[in-house]
């Protein structure tokens, strides 16, 4: 009895070449086409990521940690903005978005909204420093009142 035939396993390579083009010179004859070298490792973008980073910050987080939500260094967002405009547009997106967020949880928290319980008003000023750029100005305030000139009337003893 004949045994049967292993099936071989197709291997996929993770990053195939490209054909080679042939190159036209002076004369309309081709050379012969030369082989296209690819270094290198293979991108992990794709392009699912700019609705994925959109809906990341949609809900407060910021861009910097979608990186640890798809396991890529945070180096790789920055290489694929300079790479891919369309994700370049995302990030911009997400960032308004992340913004709107916290911004809406400041003025819940703000008015006192049963929404928003138990929330650290702490925590909520360390976010928008950190991931909106806000910050302390109190020399704008001194300056104020530098400015002013105040009266006071001598109070009655009695």
């Amino acid at each position: 009895m004949a045994k049967p035939k292993a099936k071989k396993k197709k291997t996929k390579n993770a990053h195939p070449l490209p054909k080679p083009v042939p190159v036209a010179y002076e004369g309309g004859q081709q050379l012969p086409a030369a082989p296209v070298y690819v270094f290198g490792r293979p991108t992990k973008y794709k392009p699912e990521y700019c609705m994925a980073l959109i809906n990341h910050c949609k809900q407060g987080y910021s861009y910097e940690s979608f990186s640890g939500t798809i396991g890529v260094a945070l180096q790789t967002l920055y290489d694929w903005e300079k790479a891919h405009q369309d994700f370049l547009e995302a990030k911009k997106v997400a960032r308004t978005l992340q913004r709107k967020e916290l911004e809406t949880i400041g003025l819940l928290q703000a008015r006192g909204d049963p929404k928003v319980k138990g929330g650290s008003a702490a925590t909520l000023i360390f976010f928008m420093k950190n991931c909106l750029g806000w910050q302390d100005n109190p020399g704008a305030i001194a300056e104020d009142y530098d400015a002013m000139e105040f009266e006071f009337d001598e109070a009655e003893e009695g």
